[in-house]
């Protein structure tokens, strides 16, 4: 009997261990299709219509949109193309996360993200900023 229960107890181990090493293979390969795909987000469009709208020439000259902070304006240049576009719809023009998603045909949780990572950029770089001038 006790061994009995032993050997039910193995199966019971075994059972529970293989559920969760394939929970965790499933999750990982779900994460790393997530990361594959933001990371392959549309950047290779140029998004020169909206990103001329705010930054006309090439060089970016001395015009910027942030008139208030001339390091935001050079921060703002270190962004990707589409993580600029979505900032400028966004906090310029003022359009909701849905409209920026049609405008740039992506799905609104994508432009999201793009918002949120751009962001996370901004606050990292004016970090560096302000211990450069410190």
């Amino acid at each position: 009997m006790n061994q009995e229960l032993d050997i039910l107890e193995a199966k019971f181990n075994y059972f529970l261990n293989q559920t969760i090493i394939g929970a965790s293979k499933d999750y990982y390969k779900k994460q790393m299709r997530y990361e594959t795909r933001e990371m392959c987000i549309v950047d290779d469009e140029n998004y020169e219509e909206y990103i001329g709208k705010f930054m006309p020439e090439e060089g970016y000259g001395n015009y910027c949109v942030f008139d208030v902070n001339d390091e935001l304006n050079r921060c703002v240049k270190l962004l990707s193309n589409i993580e600029r576009t979505v900032i400028f719809l966004y906090f310029v023009d003022g359009y909701r996360t849905n409209e920026i998603s049609r405008i740039v045909n992506m799905k609104e949780q994508s432009i999201s993200r793009i918002k949120k990572r751009a962001l996370e950029k901004l606050r990292e770089y004016m970090k560096g900023v302000d211990r450069y001038e410190e």
